[in-house]
C-alpha cells in the first residue's frame, strides 16, 4: 500500500517548518544579543548610576548643610519649652548625619 502526499500537504509542511525555523532562529539570536552586550554599554550604565548617586549625595549634603549652618543650643529648662528640646534633638541628629556623609 502506497501513501500519497499531495502538493497541498507539502505546502503546509513547508509553511509550518518555516515558522518553526524562523521562530527558533529569533529565539537564538535574541538570547545571543541579550547575553553578549558590549562592555562599553555596561561601562556607560555603571557611569550613569555613579553620576546619579553622586548627584543625590551632593543634594543630601546641601540639605544637611542648610539645616546645620546655625547651631542650636541645648535648652536650660526642657520642661518649660519642649519644642526647643525637639529642635535641639533634630539638630544633633543632623550633625551626626553631617559627619557621616562627610559634608
Amino acid at each position: 500500500m502506497k501513501i500519497r502526499i499531495g502538493k497541498r500537504t507539502w505546502s503546509v509542511v513547508f509553511i509550518v517548518g518555516s515558522i518553526f525555523l524562523v521562530g527558533g532562529g529569533n529565539l537564538v539570536w535574541t538570547g545571543y544579543a541579550v547575553n553578549n552586550r558590549t562592555s562599553e554599554v555596561k561601562v556607560a550604565e555603571q557611569q550613569a548610576i555613579a553620576t546619579a548617586v553622586a548627584r543625590s549625595n551632593h543634594q543630601w549634603c546641601d540639605a544637611i548643610n542648610l539645616l546645620t549652618v546655625h547651631p542650636v543650643s541645648k535648652p536650660s529648662n526642657p520642661a518649660a519649652n519642649p519644642s526647643r528640646v525637639e529642635g535641639y534633638e533634630f539638630y544633633q541628629a543632623f550633625t551626626v548625619l553631617h559627619r557621616k556623609f562627610r559634608c
